[in-house]
C-alpha cells in the first residue's frame, strides 16, 4: 500500500510539525510507511494532491492540518478526478477549527485512523460543493458563505496568532463594527428570494468557524445543501440571533430563512465576499453559482 501524507506544518499556529514523528510511528505500526509532503506556501496542498492523483501511483491520501488544508487538498483530488470519485482521502485534524472532521466524528487519534486506511473500513461517499464566482471555481467540503460570514472570515485570517473558536470570536466582534448588508436575488429550483441580506450561509455540514452551528440538520451525503439568510435586520435582533447560532437553534426564529436546494444561483449589489472552507475564492463577486456534486469525495472516516 503506498499512501501519500500531506502535511501543513503552519496548521494551528504551526503546531502541527510537531505530531510529523508520531504520525509516521503510527502508520508504521501498522505496516505502512508514509511518503510525506510538507506543504510551503498557500495552495500548495492543491498542487500536492493533483499531482498525486493523476500519477496513479498511490492508493489514498491523508491531510493532516486543519479545514484549510482539507479543502486545499480536496480541490486537488476534485479536479484530478474529471467525472469520476476522487481517490481515497482520510484526515488527520490537527487544525484550529477542524469543523468538517469534528462534525463527523472523525478520531484524532493516529492510529485509529491508520487502521482505517489500511483496512479500508467504512468508504463514505461524501457530497462536494462547487461555487462559480464570476467565473472563478473553487470546491469544498464544508461550507461557502457570502456577505458577512464571508467578512468575518476576511476578519480571521488576518489574526494570525490566534486560534480556534478565539479566532472567530474576534473576527465577528472586528466585522460587527463595520456591519454590512447587500442587496441579493437568490433563485434555486423551486424559489426565488430578493432581499437585502446579512448573512447567507451555504452549508454542506453543520458547523463553521469553530463555533457556529449554522445549520444542525445538514448532511454530507443528502445531495442538498441547507442554505440559511438573515436579512438586514437592527443591533437588537443580531444580539438576539448570535448566540443561538452558536447553539444551532436560530432556525425557528422568524428572522431566519432555511431551505434546501442542490443548486443555487445568487446575483449581488455591490459585490459580495465569498469563501469555501474559510479560504477566501472572491472579495467582491456579483453573480454566483453553487452546486453539490453528490458523492465526489471518497472519505475514510
Amino acid at each position: 500500500m503506498k499512501i501519500k501524507l500531506i502535511l501543513n506544518p503552519f496548521a494551528n499556529v504551526g503546531r502541527a510539525e510537531k505530531q510529523l514523528p508520531h504520525i509516521r510511528h503510527a502508520f508504521q505500526t501498522h505496516g505502512v510507511t508514509l511518503d510525506v509532503a510538507v506543504t510551503e506556501r498557500p495552495r500548495h496542498a492543491t498542487q500536492i494532491a493533483r499531482e498525486v492523483a493523476e500519477s496513479g501511483a498511490y492508493d489514498g491520501v491523508v491531510v493532516a492540518g486543519g479545514d484549510g488544508t482539507l479543502s486545499e487538498v480536496v480541490n486537488g483530488l476534485v479536479v484530478a478526478a474529471g467525472e469520476a470519485a476522487t481517490l481515497p482521502l482520510a484526515i488527520l485534524p490537527l487544525g484550529t477549527g477542524n469543523d468538517f472532521s469534528d462534525m463527523q466524528g472523525i478520531a484524532r487519534d493516529f492510529g485509529v485512523i491508520a487502521q482505517r486506511v489500511v483496512s479500508g473500513d467504512r468508504p463514505i461517499q461524501v457530497d462536494i460543493g462547487k461555487v462559480d464566482a464570476d467565473g472563478k471555481i473553487y470546491y469544498f467540503d464544508n461550507n461557502c458563505a457570502a456577505a458577512m460570514e464571508a467578512a468575518v472570515n476576511q476578519q480571521a485570517l488576518r489574526f494570525k496568532r490566534l486560534s480556534g473558536r478565539l479566532r472567530y470570536v474576534a473576527a465577528v466582534g472586528r466585522a460587527l463594527l463595520n456591519l454590512q448588508a447587500w442587496q441579493m436575488r437568490l433563485k434555486w429550483a423551486d424559489g426565488e428570494l430578493n432581499e437585502t441580506l446579512l448573512l447567507l450561509s451555504i452549508c454542506n455540514g453543520p458547523r463553521t468557524g469553530s463555533t457556529f452551528l449554522m445549520s444542525p440538520t445538514a448532511s454530507i451525503t443528502d445531495g442538498l445543501f441547507d442554505i440559511v439568510t438573515v436579512p438586514r435586520i437592527g443591533w437588537g435582533t443580531i444580539g438576539r440571533i448570535l448566540p443561538r447560532i452558536v447553539k444551532g437553534t436560530h432556525l425557528s426564529h422568524p428572522d431566519v430563512t432555511h431551505f434546501r436546494t442542490n443548486q443555487l444561483q445568487i446575483i449581488s449589489q455591490p459585490g459580495t465576499p465569498v469563501h469555501g472552507d474559510g479560504e477566501m475564492v472572491a472579495d467582491s463577486a456579483e453573480n454566483l453559482t453553487i452546486t453539490v456534486l453528490p458523492g465526489k469525495l471518497t472519505l475514510l472516516a
